[in-house]
């Protein structure tokens, strides 16, 4: 391998990336087929989001040395990010099949290598979460310190199939092994969010962040979800704990109006009682009749306040699952800058 290329690698470990193209197109300049060289292009371009010209560039470096096992994963999870983007159907299918295709070729090419077994776990936590499983725990029968392996179980396990103990068991294998992992950090804070831990969250993301400054983007973004989150929770709790008025708006309470009603219903009792009392004192006068000394019963409008029964507004009870809808995404686990 050429100095360029050994100043590249450098560079793609500080994540200047522009720089190490630089330093590959040098050496591409004047050995268009070098399969390194071409490599590296392949892992540059990947990291900058251009898939279609990762998988070339990939492909260009296996023409030349079939047996590249950095170059195939390259390839295999070039392709997975074209199978993502593609439209559900044949065509996603296909690209799908193409990406463990490339995997298996890492595999074949180095079988006792973890990181070959990680890439194909990973092109398959899509499709079949179950068997990507089962390829992460022969990949730590082979390296059980290998730090990226135990992240890659716990996005299978949180994502694939919503164990949340699990991963935070797998983070937490890989934190003891590496404890400034920036990745196993950010997951694991994701992971707290899940399971209710919000200050563990807060903390473990500032870490990662300080510890991946290239984190950043994605860890305000889990920070503003985590607070926004937080400030529903509170607004929910207030809701619930504000008294209830034993009146709805639409019948508020009228006690002066009320107090109005009684003294009318008293006074009318009462003229009731004289006349009742004045009709008895008449009874033996030839004039009156029965029904003279009876009079006809008086209605009494009820007041309406007392007719109709007083409703009573019903709190909004905290929901007991958060909004998901945009909760933050996984940290993409890449591949290791690791030259053969």
């Amino acid at each position: 391998m050429t100095s360029e290329l050994d100043r590249a690698w450098v560079l793609i470990g500080l994540d200047r990336l522009d720089a190490a193209r630089e330093q590959s197109a040098l050496v591409l300049a004047g050995q268009p087929d070098n399969p390194d060289a071409l490599a590296i292009m392949a892992y540059v371009t990947h990291k900058s989001g251009q898939y279609e010209r990762a998988a070339e560039y990939a492909g260009s470096a296996l023409a030349q040395d079939p047996t590249y096992e950095f170059a195939w994963r390259v390839k295999a999870l070039a392709t997975l990010e074209l199978a993502r983007a593609a439209t559900p159907g044949a065509e996603r299918d296909r690209l799908y099949a193409q990406a463990e295709s490339f995997a298996r070729g890492a595999v074949d090419n180095g079988p006792e290598q973890a990181e070959n077994h990680r890439v194909m776990a990973l092109v398959l936590r899509d499709t079949n979460p179950a068997a990507a499983l089962e390829v992460l725990d022969h990949a730590l029968e082979l390296d059980p310190e290998d730090v990226n392996v135990h992240v890659a179980r716990a996005v299978v396990l949180r994502y694939q199939l919503r164990d949340f103990d699990g991963a935070d068991a797998a983070l937490n294998t890989a934190l003891q092994l590496d404890p400034e992992h920036a990745a196993a950090l950010h997951e694991l804070a994701l992971n707290d969010i899940d399971l209710n831990r919000p200050e563990s969250a807060k903390r473990r993301l500032h870490l990662a962040a300080q510890l991946d400054p290239r984190r950043g983007a994605d860890v305000r973004e889990a920070l503003n979800w985590l607070a926004a989150d937080q400030a529903r929770r509170r607004a929910d709790h207030n809701d619930v704990a504000r008294p209830v008025p034993a009146h709805s708006s639409a019948t508020p309470a009228a006690p002066a109006k009320n107090l109005g009603w009684v003294l009318w219903g008293v006074i009318v009792l009462i003229g009731l009682l004289v006349r009742a009392v004045w009709g008895a004192s008449d009874s033996d006068s030839p004039r009156d009749s029965p029904t003279s000394r009876y009079p006809a019963p008086t209605i009494i409008q009820i007041p309406s306040q007392l007719r109709n029964p007083p409703t009573f507004r019903v709190p909004n009870f905290p929901t007991r699952t958060p909004n998901w809808s945009n909760f933050p995404r996984s940290t993409q686990i890449g591949i290791p800058p690791t030259p053969r």
